[in-house]
Formats: C-alpha cells, sequence, structure tokens
C-alpha cells in the first residue's frame, strides 16, 4: 500500500481527535459557566433574608459573574457567520465566458460534476477557501475556487490550466473536510484570543473572570497548536496528492513552470523546500538559471536557547512562538525551555514572540548577523508583579566562527 494515504489518514484522525476535544472542552466551559452562574444568582437571592453576604458568598457571586461574562463570549463566536470578501467578485459565463470555459473543460475531463462558484481576487495565488465559520466542524462545507487577477493577466494559457487542474482536484479530496475543520478552529481562537476579549478578561468584574477566561486561553491556546501541527502535515500531502491528480491531465513540466513562475511573481528569491519536492514528486525539472540548494547563498546560524525550568514559578508552562523579524522559527515553553536553530542570510535582526496569552510578552533584542558565524542568543525570562506579566528576554549572546564548506 502506499505510503501517502497512510499518511493522510493519520493526521486526519488526530484533526478529528482535536475536533472532538473542542467540542467536549467547550461544552465541560458552558456548564461551568452554568454552574456559577446559578451558584451565584443563589447567593444574590439570600441577600433578600440576610443583611450581608459572607466572604465565600461574595466570591460566588463575582464567580457568577465571571461565567456570565465568558457565557456570552463562547455563544456569541459559536453563532457568528461570516460573509465572501466584499472584494472577491464572482466570475459566470457572462462576464468571464474565457476562464469558465476552461474550468468547465477541466471538469469535465476530471469528471468532476459539483457546480463550483468561482471568484476572482487581487492575490498573486489560487485557492480552494470555505467560510470559516465554526458551524463548519459539524457539516460538510461549500467550497469555493478563487483565482488571482495577476495569475490570468500573467500566466500562459498552458500554465493556468495547470494550476486550475491542481485546485480543481482538491474539490475531489475528501480530507479538505478536515482542512476546514482546523481552520474553523483556529479562526474561532484566534477572535477569542484577541486583544479586545484580553482587555475584558483583565478589566472585567472580579479577579475570578479574569481567571476563568485565561484557563479557557490556556485550552484553546494549547488545542490550537496541536492542530496546527497535524494542519501543516495534512495540508503538505493534500498538495502532493492534488499535483498528482493534476498531471493525469496536463504535463508535469507545465505545473512545475506555472508554480515557478508564481513564485517569481510574489518576489520568492528561493525556491521553498516544500515546493522544492512538489517539483520532484511529479518528475519534473528544474529551468538552470533556478537554485536547486535553498542554503547555497551564503548563511549565518542562529541559535535560540532556554534552559529547562530557569525559575521556580510559573507552575504552569507557557507556550508561544519564536519571531525573528516577525518571521516564525519555532516554538518556545518556558518550563521544558527550548533550543531553536535556524540558518539565516546576512541580515538585522529582530528577535520576539508571539502569543494570545496576556500574561506574557517580550523584550525585542535586535542583532546583526554575518555569513560564516554562528550566534547562540541565551534567553530567560523575568516576573513583573506590578503587571502581572512574565517577559522573555535575551540574557546574553556568543558569537563562533563557523567552518566554510
Amino acid at each position: 500500500m502506499d505510503k501517502e494515504p497512510n499518511i493522510l489518514r493519520t493526521e486526519n484522525r488526530k484533526i478529528r481527535l482535536s475536533v472532538l476535544i473542542f467540542v467536549i472542552g467547550n461544552i465541560l466551559f458552558l456548564f461551568i459557566c452554568v454552574a456559577m452562574v446559578l451558584y451565584g444568582g443563589y447567593c444574590v437571592s439570600k441577600l433578600f433574608s440576610h443583611s450581608y453576604l459572607k466572604g465565600w458568598e461574595k466570591f460566588a457571586v463575582l464567580a457568577g459573574l465571571g461565567g456570565l461574562v465568558l457565557f456570552f463570549q463562547i455563544l456569541t463566536q459559536f453563532f457568528e457567520t461570516h460573509q465572501i470578501p466584499k472584494d472577491y467578485e464572482e466570475i459566470n459565463e457572462s462576464n468571464r465566458p474565457d476562464l469558465i470555459a476552461i474550468i468547465n473543460g477541466l471538469k469535465s475531463r476530471m469528471g468532476i460534476t459539483k457546480n463550483i462558484r468561482v471568484f476572482l481576487t487581487d492575490e498573486c495565488t489560487a485557492s480552494v477557501f470555505v467560510l470559516p465559520d465554526i458551524q463548519n466542524i459539524f457539516r460538510n462545507p461549500e467550497r469555493y475556487l478563487s483565482i488571482g487577477k495577476p495569475l490570468v493577466e500573467s500566466l500562459t494559457q498552458a500554465e493556468l490550466k495547470a494550476v486550475l487542474s491542481h485546485e480543481l482536484a482538491h474539490f475531489s479530496q475528501l480530507s479538505v473536510k478536515e482542512t476546514s475543520r482546523a481552520v474553523s478552529i483556529g479562526l474561532f481562537a484566534k477572535s477569542f484570543l484577541s486583544e479586545k476579549i484580553n482587555y475584558e478578561a483583565k478589566y472585567g468584574p472580579g479577579n475570578i473572570t479574569q481567571t476563568l477566561m485565561i484557563l479557557y486561553y490556556y485550552y484553546l491556546d494549547s488545542l490550537c497548536r496541536f492542530i496546527k501541527r497535524h494542519y501543516a502535515r495534512l495540508s503538505d500531502e493534500l498538495e502532493f496528492e492534488a499535483d498528482q491528480m493534476a498531471i493525469r491531465f496536463v504535463k508535469p513540466q507545465t505545473l512545475c513552470d506555472a508554480l515557478l513562475h508564481i513564485l517569481r511573481m510574489n518576489h520568492i528569491a528561493e525556491i521553498p523546500e516544500q515546493i522544492m519536492m512538489r517539483i520532484k514528486a511529479m518528475g519534473a525539472t528544474l529551468p538552470p538559471d533556478m537554485s536547486i540548494n535553498k542554503g547555497s547563498a551564503p548563511q549565518a546560524k542562529i541559535k535560540l536557547h532556554l534552559d529547562h525550568r530557569k525559575h521556580i514559578v510559573p507552575w504552569t508552562d507557557f507556550v508561544y512562538s519564536l519571531l525573528l523579524n516577525g518571521k516564525d522559527i519555532g516554538e518556545g515553553h518556558l518550563l521544558k525551555g527550548f533550543n531553536a536553530e535556524v540558518d539565516m542570510p546576512p541580515d538585522v535582526y529582530t528577535f520576539g514572540i508571539s502569543t494570545f496569552i496576556d500574561t506574557l510578552d517580550s523584550k525585542p533584542y535586535t542583532f546583526e548577523v554575518e555569513a560564516g558565524y554562528a550566534y547562540h542568543v541565551e534567553l530567560d525570562y523575568k516576573y513583573n508583579i506590578f503587571k502581572s506579566k512574565y517577559t522573555v528576554f535575551c540574557s546574553g549572546m556568543t558569537v563562533l566562527k563557523t567552518q566554510s564548506l
């Protein structure tokens, strides 16, 4: 049996597991919210027979307010619906008969009978997309095809057909349903973990509100990292599979040329490793003017390190993304520590982190790197009791000369 279906099956199972965890977790949080509201209401009702509330009863009232806030935040996000962006121009046989004729011809050859809504965008790409409604985790959402106007204007007709064949192949993939679930949960979490919600958690009615919301943040953030890891693998495998389906109807070299053309249009100088693997898998060859070895240009080695449990606190781990000039290069942990090593071109870089947790931030650290050197950046963290935040910062850097290859 081929290895690829096994990989797809495994990643699909992991995402289905994460969807189940998401549903059960939200039911539990909603149950906790309702319980807090009911008990808080019961304590308030005792005011009619008592002149004052005891300390723990006042705490229960605050807990009820916190539960009420979180309850409505979750329900609001669950029932939110999205619309197709207004700048997406839907096309049909009346306004773009040329494109629709190409798409219909490819659909006929590929055995696709489903009616597909097609949109033109200003982006320099083509994709299959779904609306990120959280209800998609319970249903099979409608899929749409988007084509960037720059592709229509710049690609040859053969290259355009190759790109469209690849995108139409996605409509035959059952696993796209799992990717839409992953995207829907990710955008739900991103919306919930926004600065607006963080502000309400920080300045809401009582510390118990902040505590309950932060617990929900940790839950969503941990689940999203799990989904992100497996979604990336599933997405890569789906791209490989779509390529193999597409080259049954177009020449592999034409699809390769189209991919390289799109890279140049997006001003990407080096061929990404995943694109390289796709080109090799389809049996195409690179033109002599394209760089095959991504690391052929002079590079500097950057290593970011944080020791395991440098301090007694915190007692629960914080997980975050490590950034160099805004680019995600790995995952960091306060308690477990980490080693993140990347090869980067000579430049000036600024270290930072990305996290949805309101009680964690970083102090930016800027440094310049040169080719042929290794830069070991030692990181640490401290707790600011006045801001109630942990701050990740650079505590030192060592520069070593590396051997030339």
